[in-house]
Parts: C-alpha cells; sequence; structure tokens
C-alpha cells in the first residue's frame, strides 16, 4: 500500500518559504520608509504653512505700523492726535510751530550729493 500524504503537511520546501519571507520584509521596508517620508514632508508643510502666516501677521504689524509713523510724522494729523488726546502739549505748541522730521542720508548712500560733498570737506 501506498502512503497517503499528509495534507496538513506544509508543501513549500525551506527554499520557497525563505523566498516568501524574505519578499514579506522587503514589503515591510518600503512601506514603513513610505510612510515616514510622508510623514516627514507633512511635518514640513505644516511648518511651513505656521511660517507663512506668522510672516503675513507680522506684514501687517508692520504695514500698520508704519501707518501709525506716518500719521504721527504729518503736522496737521500731530496736531489732531494731541488736540483729540486732550494733550498739555496743545497749550503749549501752536498749531504753526509743528515740524516734520526727516531722516539725513548717510555719506554714501545717495540722496543729496551736495549735503554728502560738504560733510566730505569737513
Amino acid at each position: 500500500m501506498r502512503k497517503q500524504p499528509n495534507k496538513y503537511r506544509n508543501q513549500l520546501g525551506p527554499t520557497a518559504t525563505s523566498y516568501m519571507v524574505l519578499i514579506g520584509l522587503i514589503a515591510a521596508i518600503t512601506g514603513s520608509a513610505f510612510v515616514y517620508l510622508r510623514n516627514q514632508h507633512l511635518a514640513q508643510e505644516d511648518r511651513k504653512r505656521d511660517l507663512e502666516q506668522e510672516i503675513a501677521k507680522l506684514e501687517d504689524e508692520s504695514g500698520q505700523l508704519h501707518q501709525k509713523i506716518q500719521l504721527q510724522l504729518n503736522q496737521s494729523n500731530l496736531y489732531q492726535a494731541l488736540l483729540q488726546s486732550g494733550s498739555d502739549l496743545v497749550d503749549k505748541i501752536p498749531a504753526g510751530a509743528v515740524t516734520t522730521i526727516a531722516a539725513v542720508p548717510l555719506p554714501g548712500e545717495g540722496g543729496n550729493s551736495s549735503f554728502n560733498d560738504q560733510i566730505e570737506e569737513e
């Protein structure tokens, strides 16, 4: 009589099993690397978005401060602001005595060449 093969016995040999384990490991490593790189990419996008929002906020704040400075440097606006705030300076400073302060260019930065020449002569 012929022996009947055990149907529950492993029909794959050790070589085929090794290949399947190797293919499974390669697939697992590839998948893990993909997930890791995707998470890094998303984290960088989040950081980039946060930095862009912060830059936009700082630009808005800078624009508001620039407007406030221009408002304060304007003679009539300064006098009106002093009047509205009820400052004691309104009585001491007549409206015509308020002057605008202009920035003086440094030598070598362009601007008024005769002014630069005067500085160099001294």
